[in-house]
């Protein structure tokens, strides 16, 4: 399956209306840095850093997903001229949300005190978020909705198994979101292109084989925690990746050097290395934190993108490409204009 959208771009001579007016994020306090784990799984120092970029990462602790989601939409409403009765949706992008039922989406807009809103989880692993942007941007263009918040928050260190090296070096804890404004009247910046897709024959190569619906009584029998076929992952992504930013590029008759960033899924900076050569650009394109976070899912791209939009690197008309890849596999790209 692929959704492709080409919204309204100015320099093609038609519009936008939805943009980011504001990002924020949260980080539990707990970091756990990358001696702690190679003395654990008895690895040779530096061999992490070395193998992913990782240097360290953040676990909960004693605080709850739903309170650092919940802080992550604050600090975003600090720096929004948005409110928060002022929402009109709310997409949760997680893949170890607060609880089964209600949504965290709704918890989250409970603990916000929005009276009225729609407000709904997806899954889509590490490319939850753009899944989120995608569909957003798609509700936001079809009603009458005003504002609406995109949050992608994962909590990885409860689902990986910490005695497996291909899985517990990579991950860490994170919670971004970003609130999007319908601005009929300020058609000359928002976002102007989405593509998203997936491909089931690839399900073998990261997954979590257990599920609420197998039953908790198979929970022995069947390993709770991600599995990844670190090699094809890798490969697949570097593909995915560069795919996508090329199929876009064409789509939009965009000069990659007419880019500001790209910010991609942080899974590895092996990977994001690799997508920069394929291209033919330079690193300093390409926003990069999972060094300090480590792979924290649907949670990456708005971390990264919070981090972006507070250095002041960023000035009005930069053009922004980001970029997700995650289980399934699942993928998705969306261009801005800021």
């Amino acid at each position: 399956m692929r959704l492709l959208y080409l919204n309204k771009y100015t320099l093609f001579g038609v519009k936008m209306a939805t943009s980011i007016i504001a990002t924020g994020s949260q980080l539990p306090k707990r970091i756990v840095k990358n001696e702690e784990i190679e003395k654990e799984l008895m690895l040779k120092h530096g061999w992490i850093k070395h193998r992913c970029g990782v240097v360290q990462r953040h676990f909960l602790d004693n605080e709850s997903f739903l309170d650092m989601a919940v802080l992550a939409a604050k600090n975003a409403f600090d720096k929004s001229p948005a409110n928060a009765n002022d929402i009109d949706l709310i997409i949760l992008a997680t893949t170890t949300p607060q609880q089964i039922m209600p949504s965290t989406a709704v918890l989250i807009q409970h603990s916000l005190g929005i009276e009225h809103c729609m407000a709904f989880d997806l899954q889509a692993a590490c490319s939850g978020f753009v899944y989120g942007l995608h569909i957003a941007d798609s509700m936001m263009q079809a009603s009458n909705f005003k504002y609406a918040m995109v949050l992608g928050c994962d909590a990885f260190s409860k689902i990986v198994n910490p005695a497996d090296p291909m899985t517990s070096i990579l991950f860490g804890d994170g919670f971004g979101a970003v609130i999007l404004e319908n601005n009929q009247q300020n058609t000359d910046r928002g976002i102007f292109y989405k593509d998203s897709g997936s491909g089931a024959q690839d399900i073998v190569h990261l997954n979590i084989p257990w599920g609420v619906a197998q039953g908790f009584n198979n929970i022995a029998k069947i390993s709770p925690y991600v599995a990844m076929n670190g090699r094809e992952v890798f490969k697949s992504a570097v593909l995915r990746f560069t795919n996508e930013v090329e199929k876009a590029l064409t789509a939009t008759k965009i000069r990659i050097e007419d880019v500001r960033f790209i910010i991609t899924h942080q899974a590895n900076v092996r990977i994001i290395e690799a997508v920069c050569k394929n291209l033919h650009t330079t690193l300093d394109k390409f926003v990069i934190t999972v060094s300090q976070h480590g792979n924290t899912s649907a949670a990456s791209i708005p971390l990264a993108l919070d981090q972006l939009f507070d250095s002041g690197q960023l000035v009005r008309g930069d053009i922004l490409m980001l970029t997700g890849f995650g289980a399934g596999f699942t993928w998705g790209t969306i261009m801005l204009q800021h």
